[in-house]
């Protein structure tokens, strides 16, 4: 019997052979909310049991095969006010959890040049940091067998004193270790490269805040992220908990008050001063900017002014309490940048 419980870092696959990512912690009681990854292609470049996938990227593309081939996996979720992607529990092949693969992966004596990266590294936070070794795992294509030449190492970890714990060390460990590096300037500028097609931000807004990050470098010249998941006990809400009413697009500025919950993903900064810069929208207040996107992590801190472009949407908690929210991340015009780096 499958355990039918997914969060964040986690991968389902469908009957068909179609794999998701598991997008946030909240997820309806029938579905797991999750987004196209992988899919059987006979062109693909990736192999897995001698049949090729291929790897979607941008959200659109997903949107593109999940609507023209696999309806199925589309659905309106009054909750959150939107159509969604994800995996009902009577197509649900295999769930993919990232911990137990590192686990698993530890007692084999043979693996793949890239899984045993993704192990030693995740050895090394567990041995130097002091990492739950049952709060760590490898994610991404290593997970379900489709790397290829050039795919780099994901690792989720889960709970706040570890994702904190691991902040903390990986800035001595970049001075230590010479293993693991953080981006220099020809990195990021491969790494714009890279997002440029699915992120809307110009090169000298990009290289403003993207060297802040500490959750993604290099470890043996191969390029690592980390994701932290807050805890299953940490989760606050719950699916009904809420509903989300959406309004519309809009460019916002404002000023961080708070990005604690920046390390997350999801992700969470908490604002203060908003201003809807379009003059047809009537003016509200926005008390936080959120994203499931793992992009938008630990860019911006607490007293800077920023600019952002994204969703506007209301959210109404069960005890009749309510507040407002851009949400960004859902399209390619989405931003989020520091307001001086215009």
């Amino acid at each position: 019997m499958i355990n039918k419980r997914a969060r964040e870092g986690f991968f389902v696959e469908t009957k068909e052979k179609l794999i998701f990512d598991v997008k946030g912690n909240v997820h309806p009681p029938n579905r797991i909310i999750s987004y196209l990854r992988y899919f059987p292609k006979k062109t693909g470049d990736r192999k897995r049991n001698k049949e090729n996938y291929e790897k979607v990227y941008s959200l659109d593309e997903r949107t593109a095969i999940i609507s023209r081939n696999y309806p199925q996996y589309q659905f309106y979720d009054a909750n959150f006010g939107l159509t969604l992607q994800g995996v009902s529990i009577v197509n649900l092949y295999k769930i993919h959890d990232p911990v137990k693969f590192r686990l698993n992966l530890s007692e084999k004596n043979t693996i793949s040049s890239l899984k045993k990266n993704a192990l030693d590294l995740t050895n090394i936070l567990i041995d130097e940091l002091g990492i739950n070794e049952n709060k760590i795992g490898i994610t991404g294509s290593p997970m379900v067998d489709l790397a290829k030449r050039g795919s780099d190492i994901d690792l989720v970890i889960y709970g706040s004193n570890n994702v904190k714990k691991t902040r903390e060390g990986l800035k001595n460990l970049f001075e230590e270790d010479n293993e693991i590096k953080r981006y220099n300037k020809k990195g990021l500028r491969t790494l714009y490269q890279f997002k440029s097609n699915d992120m809307n931000i110009s090169w000298e807004d990009f290289i403003q805040i993207e060297p802040r990050k500490i959750f993604e470098g290099t470890f043996r010249n191969i390029d690592f992220y980390i994701r932290g998941v807050k805890d299953w006990n940490e989760i606050e809400h719950f699916y009904g908990d809420f509903r989300i009413k959406k309004f519309y697009n809009a460019t916002i500025e404002g000023t961080i008050e708070n990005s604690d919950e920046s390390l997350y993903t999801p992700c969470i900064y908490k604002i203060k001063n908003s201003r809807i810069l379009q003059s047809n929208i009537d003016p509200i207040n926005i008390d936080e900017v959120f994203s499931y996107r793992g992009r938008f992590c630990e860019l911006l801190r607490a007293g800077e002014e920023f600019k952002a472009h994204g969703k506007i949407e209301k959210v109404i908690l069960k005890s009749g309490e309510s507040y407002n929210r851009l949400i960004i991340g859902g399209n390619k015009y989405d931003f989020l940048k520091l307001k001086k780096g215009e």
